[in-house]
């Protein structure tokens, strides 16, 4: 959550299970929480946590990766890095990859189990969720270049310089990398060439930390004002779909959507001086981008998460995590499993 605790809910209930705070911290008589540490290069803190063979992986703007157990919260280990991770820790393999904004050049890959360090590479910095496969790990940089470097030793196989920055975690495949740059485009590149095999303009919005997914034949991104499914052989646009909001004032879709079965979830909110107001979880066909229904309350900046008969959501507007079934009720309505109040 927004004030840097990590939870565990019950899938099932929404019932709390742990939480634990992610910044090094004291405790009053009262509970009151006394902060021990500074966080570095501002406050945002956008790291999703990875969960992986019992660990659960996540960074945050104090300068630390933390594993900690799934079952108790209790931590297993830290690295400290020397600014922000603002991406999700990737693990892949007994190993987890991540970058850091804020301090030096570095992208590190550290040992799943104890946090020891394996390589580092002078990359420079990284917002966003790296992405590894069997032999190579793809990020993107916010000077612009999308990189694959060796996932044994960090060396770099080839970069594509953009004209921006590269924030939305790269989507790998067999064959390309899928991601996107603030000089508004989205590229699809060979994984083995670092060449360009197609690339699709976002008509002015700059592709950001919302991340694209790779769902059935499509590529589902987010471009100026809506969200788009796009053949991910040929970049070619099957349909687009927009917040119908945009009476009420600039609507913004900057959350990775999920997906499950025939449907596909984006959470919007409407912009107001840069708060963010009327948090709204969308359900769409991802066979046509039409509507099929909406939960006020959940969404927002935040992105959701699919089970095959769930999806998950939390909210920038409102203090809770809410558990929606995939199938609205009989009359259109959505059918709430849980909710649970945490903080933003």
């Amino acid at each position: 959550s927004s004030d840097l605790y990590l939870y565990s809910l019950h899938p099932e209930t929404g019932k709390i299970q742990w939480h634990q705070s992610l910044i090094e911290s004291s405790f009053t008589e009262e509970g009151e929480r006394v902060m021990g540490d500074i966080v570095a290069g501002g406050g945002d803190f956008q790291s999703p946590p990875t969960v992986m063979d019992g660990i659960v992986y996540v960074g945050t703007p104090a300068r630390f990766v933390y594993a900690v157990d799934a079952q108790t919260g209790k931590e297993i280990w830290r690295f400290e890095t020397s600014g922000q991770v603002s991406g999700a820790p990737s693990v892949y393999k007994g190993r987890v990859y991540f970058g850091q904004q804020g301090g030096n050049d570095e992208m590190y890959c550290v040992d799943a189990k104890t946090g020891q360090p394996i390589w580092t590479s002078k990359v420079g910095w990284v917002w966003t969720t790296s992405t590894p496969d069997d032999t190579q790990v793809y990020t993107g940089t916010v000077d612009g270049r999308i990189i694959a470097l060796e996932a044994d030793t960090g060396k770099e196989v080839w970069e594509y310089l953009t004209n921006g920055g590269v924030y939305p975690a790269p989507a790998v495949d067999e064959k390309r990398v899928y991601t996107g740059s603030w000089d508004g485009q989205y590229f699809a590149i060979d994984k083995k060439t670092g060449n360009v095999d197609w690339a699709h303009s976002s008509f002015g919005g700059l592709p950001d930390s919302a991340a694209g997914v790779l769902w059935r034949n499509m590529y589902i991104c987010r471009t100026d004002g809506e969200l788009c499914g796009l053949d991910r052989e040929t970049g070619k646009k099957y349909w687009g779909f927009s917040d119908p909001r945009e009476d009420m004032g600039m609507t913004v879709m900057n959350s990775t959507p999920s997906c499950s079965g025939d449907k596909t979830f984006v959470s919007a909110t409407i912009d107001h001086d840069g708060a963010a107001l009327g948090g709204i979880l969308y359900c769409i066909s991802n066979k046509t981008g039409e509507e099929l229904w909406r939960y006020i309350g959940a969404g927002g900046w935040t992105g959701s998460s699919c089970t095959p008969n769930t999806v998950i959501c939390g909210s920038s507007t409102e203090s809770f995590v809410t558990c929606l079934d995939v199938n609205a009720n009989p009359d259109g309505t959505p059918k709430i499993i849980w909710r649970t109040k945490i903080g933003s």
